[in-house]
């Protein structure tokens, strides 16, 4: 993702670089030892801020969601001389900006940075502190920190408990990343570099505060939220005057969307699918989009090329989870023009269909070891290795899950996306999920809150099949439709024994390997070439022999083709 940096390691010629470098703009300013440096994508750029005045150094990036009322608020049309000005009042301005922006600040006269990433951390922070040299890095991508440390002939060792959690569970499972020296900010967390060394605190935290309510009452605030939520994106897009982009697939989530853009009549959008041809979410989306009169654009990912993209994919993510989970997007996004695009709104941390992302246990104390979330689960968990050092903020599972499994991996496509496009979900905003949290977890579970807003609210949604099941959420408790979806299930296992794709699956990456052959030969040859590299390190060595050799769909050597993905394009040692 494009974004900014700051050292105070003496590298004059160092300038950070993107991989899309014509979709960005770039400045730099140089105080006191300090170089600040910005590389933010073309598009929003009256949100993001790159400034100095007498007392600070400022640079956001991202959407300042508010910022028409923080310029009303202090009188000026000049959004940079409101945020200086918010300065002048408030040391921390982190929660007074919106949920949508990351940024730092540095006090001149305290000689203090206050680096922070929003509250669902998809505005990525990564950092780097000696306590020794008190030398300092900080930036939007690992590669701004990787690259100034190689330049500055700094070690990069690896982590093993971090490679370890990417090899495990496709992501990491805290603040750590696959490098000994370098963190990544937690979401809703800031940090404080000051002459007195490094401190990281932490502003924002989705909290459970259970209210007995009817469902009735549940649905008309998770209602309320979810509009106003979504009516504050649509706002600051038309402030620029671009097209609204919309994901819609064959799930809920994102339909949920596309019928509530329709409610609040927001005629200027286009709707985004990706996938293999033949899916039945693909079949689905393309109705819905019928239904709603609105623009929709396909794009085919039929010939698997996703599985030869490591090496374009883990740079763009900053690694920090398995390179295969945007699928197409990145073919997609890229030939997107951003001087006419504004947001792209996704379903994610929607999870509708399931009311509540862990389902068995959610009010029981976090446990790391949780296997749903696990892609592969072929080895055994290495307890030495794979924990969580962040478990501790949480008080139950469902909330641990909720950032580990929908922030750090859910939503590490957004870093993809942010080199194309600025990538937004309704879902994420914390008026959303306080109401969300406010309805209690059993409740949540058991009378299927969300799937009960959803037919309420959006009947019109409601009523095309779930791709999942092949029956409408209306009709699903009925008998002819719990046998239906059975035969549903059956029928589509006998195509795919066929030597067909999985009807039912957007990414049918087995059926890719089985049609073409060079791409298993490509993911062996990646694999033979790169192994070598992590031979220092025998145990993380031994257990990606064995995930990927016996691993016996692609899933497994995917993560494994990560982790040494990983470690080719950040550690290099």
């Amino acid at each position: 993702m494009p974004g900014f940096f700051a050292t105070n390691i003496a590298q004059p010629s160092y300038k950070i670089t993107n991989t899309y470098p014509e979709k960005s703009v770039f400045n730099c300013l140089q105080y006191q030892g300090i170089n600040m440096q910005r590389n933010v994508l073309n598009s929003f750029l009256g949100d993001k801020l790159f400034v100095e005045n007498e007392t600070h150094l400022l640079v956001t990036d991202g959407l300042i969601i508010n910022s028409e009322q923080i310029k009303l608020k202090f009188g000026t049309d000049n959004l940079a001389q409101a945020v200086l000005k918010l300065l002048s009042e408030k040391e921390k301005i982190f929660d007074e900006l919106g949920h949508l922006v990351s940024g730092a600040v540095y006090e001149k006269q305290k000689k203090c940075w206050t680096v922070f990433t929003n509250p669902t951390g998809d505005r990525a922070i990564f950092y780097y502190y000696n306590p020794t040299t008190k030398f300092y890095i900080f930036g939007s991508q690992l590669n701004y920190i990787t690259d100034l440390m190689e330049e500055a002939n700094i070690a990069r060792i690896p982590d093993q408990h971090g490679l370890n959690c990417l090899l495990d569970y496709g992501c990491f499972l805290d603040d750590s990343t696959g490098i000994r020296d370098i963190k990544r900010l937690y979401p809703g967390d800031y940090l404080q570099i000051n002459q007195d060394g490094l401190f990281v605190g932490n502003y924002y935290n989705a909290e459970i505060e259970s209210q007995e309510r009817t469902l009735e009452e549940d649905i008309e605030r998770l209602d309320t939220a979810f509009l106003n939520s979504l009516k504050r994106l649509i706002d600051k897009n038309e402030e620029y005057g671009l097209k609204l982009i919309a994901d819609i697939s064959g799930g809920l989530d994102s339909r949920i969307i596309c019928y509530a853009l329709k409610r609040l009549e927001c005629n200027n959008t286009a709707l985004l699918s990706y996938g293999q041809s033949t899916s039945i979410e693909i079949e689905i989306a393309r109705k819905i989009a019928m239904d709603l009169n609105m623009d929709w654009y396909f794009k085919s990912i039929d010939n698997g090329k996703i599985v030869k993209q490591i090496d374009q994919i883990l740079p763009l993510n900053s690694g920090t989870a398995f390179y295969f989970g945007i699928t197409g997007g990145k073919d997609f996004l890229e030939i997107l023009d951003h001087r006419i695009c504004g947001l792209e709104l996704t379903g994610l941390l929607g999870d509708i269909y399931e009311n509540a992302m862990v389902v068995e246990d959610g009010t029981q104390l976090p446990n790391a070891e949780y296997e749903r979330f696990r892609p592969s689960k072929l080895l055994s968990i290495d307890p030495e290795y794979s924990y969580s050092t962040e478990i501790k903020r949480f008080k139950t599972n469902e909330l641990f899950w909720f950032y580990t499994r929908g922030m750090l991996a859910g939503m590490s496509p957004f870093l993809i996306r942010q080199n194309f496009i600025e990538p937004v979900t309704p879902f994420g905003d914390p008026e959303f999920l306080k109401t969300f949290f406010s309805i209690p977890w059993q409740k949540r579970v058991k009378e299927r809150v969300l799937t009960n807003w959803f037919i309420k609210k959006y009947p019109e949604a409601a009523r095309f099949p779930y791709a999942a099941t092949g029956v409408s959420v209306i009709k699903e408790n009925s008998l002819w439709s719990k046998l239906y979806s059975r035969f549903y299930y059956k029928k589509n296992r006998l195509i795919e024994s066929m030597g067909k794709p999985y009807p039912n699956t957007m990414n049918p990456f087995d059926y890719w390997l089985e049609r073409d052959p060079s791409l298993l030969r490509f993911m062996d040859d990646y694999f033979e070439q790169n192994i070598v590299s992590v031979m220092a390190l025998p145990q993380l060595t031994q257990r990606l022999k064995e995930l990927y050799y016996s691993s016996p769909d692609y899933i497994g050597k995917g993560i494994a083709l990560t982790v040494l993905g990983y470690y080719k394009n950040f550690i290099k040692v």
